[in-house]
């Protein structure tokens, strides 16, 4: 699925049994492939919505692939799927 420059996903990630000693991760390479990586508790884009499922609050600001991964180390370790979403400068 194509999205317009600008908009603003809410991408979920489940962990069962995430609790506290779970340090949750969103991994984003940008189009210019440069990575940031959000942390729950050090992020406000990242937020717990419910027990061991999270949420990160992504801003597609320029055209191209964005690729987003979550995954989790501590008490549980786990990773999700790559997800890409294509942004299209001229929708």
């Amino acid at each position: 699925m194509n999205y317009p420059i600008g908009s603003q996903l809410k991408i979920k990630a489940s962990f069962p049994g995430a609790s506290t000693g779970t340090n949750v991760f969103f991994k984003v390479k940008d189009p210019s492939a440069a990575v940031t990586i959000y942390q729950h508790g050090n992020s406000t884009l990242v937020s717990q919505i419910s027990p061991g499922v999270y949420q990160f609050d992504l801003s597609l600001s320029t055209a191209g692939t964005w690729r987003v991964r979550a995954y989790c180390t501590g008490a549980v370790v786990g990773s999700s799927a790559v997800k890409e979403y294509v942004v299209d400068g001229d929708v």
